[in-house]
């Protein structure tokens, strides 16, 4: 268990020295340097959300064009909404809740230094998720479980808005349409 231990530690440079990896002790950040990392964190954060909704809209349209007829279960509507809303929500959660605990420092987290763990559970004035609605005071990324939660939310919202693109274009595309005409 110590030689897998000890080759983790040897790594953690490649991944941008996460603080979870690395047994220095680390300088204590300022408060001021607690409240950047948290707004650059919640940046990427809002932008992964914004993405989780596009993401879904772009899987409900592209994967009937890029399988066709050739997988029975895309052919439903209500399945293929549900595959990509899915897809994107198991996506999203890794690449913004899994993964900033080993990657802090390098793409996409660049700019989010690798201390920025440190903050959890000190009080600097956390803006929160959706500007203080939810999880104000706190570290962004000590709150997982909101994070979940906000990207479920969004994969459901991504879901609602290709219901509704699909209502549209039926009603103008649609066998009704056509029988009107």
């Amino acid at each position: 268990m110590g030689l897998i231990i000890d080759l983790a530690l040897s790594f953690s440079g490649a991944f941008g020295g996460s603080p979870f990896l690395s047994r220095s002790v680390q300088q204590k950040i300022s408060l001021v340097e607690c409240k950047r990392l948290d707004d650059l964190f919640l940046l990427r954060f809002d932008a992964g959300l914004s993405g989780t909704i596009l993401a879904v809209i772009l899987l409900a349209i592209g994967l009937p064009l890029l399988f066709g007829g050739r997988i029975w279960w895309l052919t439903s509507p209500v399945w293929r909404r549900s595959v990509s809303a899915g897809a994107a929500f198991l996506i999203m959660t890794i690449l913004f809740v899994v993964t900033p605990n080993v990657v802090l420092g390098v793409f996409p987290y660049g700019s989010v230094a690798p201390t920025y763990p440190q903050c959890m559970g000190r009080n600097f004035g956390a803006e929160g998720f959706i500007d203080g609605v939810i999880g104000s005071g706190a570290a962004a990324i000590g709150q997982p479980l909101y994070m979940v939660m906000l990207l479920f939310g969004a994969a459901l919202i991504g879901a609602a808005l290709v219901w509704a693109l699909e209502r549209l274009v039926r009603q103008f595309k649609g066998l009704r349409s056509m029988v009107r005409s």
